[in-house]
């Protein structure tokens, strides 16, 4: 499934976002100053000089993170809590998963898919089928942590709030 950077936190993709414009102006603002430096004078090439050379350093960012993509393993950041829209992401994806493994195990039996292609993607399918699986497990059992730690946080506020309250009342009588 095309939807593997789906794990990846939004404000990864929005921190990715900056650093591409910031090294796409920087590339166009250091081409822009070699120009002016060197006393060019603002014609068509000139700026088709720089819309090249930011063209370039676009191009570069994104071959430099596709590969990053495909050499990456799977992080401590990449678990995420799967709740709400992140977990019907999750299980959508997972049936989608299913289905595919289904489609292709029946493409197989047909004939239309060779051993090797056969092992290679099912491989891939089971591989990600199993992190979304692992995502939507671990998420039930960071809801207890959670839910621990919130409790043991308000126990000690609680029993400070009581003594506080009741010395008072007393005193009022």
């Amino acid at each position: 499934m095309s939807s593997t950077n789906s794990t990846s936190a939004p404000t990864n993709s929005r921190a990715a976002r900056h650093a591409q414009l910031i090294i796409s102006g920087g590339v166009g603002g250091l081409c822009g100053t070699y120009l002016v430096i060197s006393g060019a004078r603002l014609e068509a090439s000139s700026v088709m000089l720089v819309v090249a050379a930011v063209s370039v350093a676009l191009v570069a960012w994104t071959v430099l993170r596709s590969m990053l993509a495909l050499v990456r393993t799977q992080g401590a950041e990449e678990v995420q809590l799967a709740s709400g829209r992140r977990r019907k992401e999750l299980e959508r994806e997972k049936q989608g998963l299913l289905k595919a493994l289904k489609e292709l195990e029946f493409d197989h039996e047909m004939g239309k898919i060779s051993d090797p292609d056969h092992q290679a993607i099912a491989a891939g399918y089971r591989a990600r089928a199993l992190r979304v699986m692992r995502q939507l497990d671990e998420g039930g059992s960071d809801y207890r942590k959670l839910i621990e730690a919130d409790l043991a946080a308000r126990r000690p506020a609680a029993a400070g709030g009581i003594a506080k309250t009741a010395p008072s009342a007393g005193g009022a009588r």
